[in-house]
């Protein structure tokens, strides 16, 4: 979405990137990070961690590919330097996202949908009267 969004998104191109980058079913966010890197795009990527969270092992979005991705994923955060791909461990307040959105400049943010909490219906974000039903 955000390299559609900068213009830069040719689907050949994309398709391409995602090849040479060797992505596939398991998308993290270091991943995003290098893919910027490859369109240009200068960003800056804030993690608590740098490498992957063993803590995430047993939860069931992780659980599937933890064992095979987690090699893969830590070397890339090693490599990241020299790759030119900037990381720094870090956490980003809500007023830094908002002064970074007010400059006009894009975000992407990873948060974890269990702990929202929708404004208007008051329900946890996956019952949100925005949540197509059934999911």
């Amino acid at each position: 979405m955000v390299l559609r969004y900068l213009g830069q998104l040719d689907d050949g191109e994309f398709e391409n990137a995602l090849q040479e980058l060797q992505l596939t079913r398991s998308i993290w966010t270091i991943d995003l990070a290098y893919l910027m890197r490859h369109f240009g795009v200068r960003h800056r990527f804030c993690t608590q961690t740098l490498g992957v969270d063993k803590g995430y092992k047993n939860q069931s979005f992780y659980r599937k590919h933890f064992d095979t991705e987690e090699t893969r994923v830590n070397q890339l955060f090693a490599q990241a330097k020299a790759c030119k791909v900037q990381v720094e461990k870090c956490t980003v307040s809500v007023q830094d996202i908002q002064v970074h959105l007010a400059q006009g400049h894009v975000a992407i943010v990873l948060v974890n949908s269990g702990v929202l909490h929708c404004d208007l219906c008051s329900s946890p974000v996956k019952y949100c009267c925005f949540t197509p039903s059934g999911h």
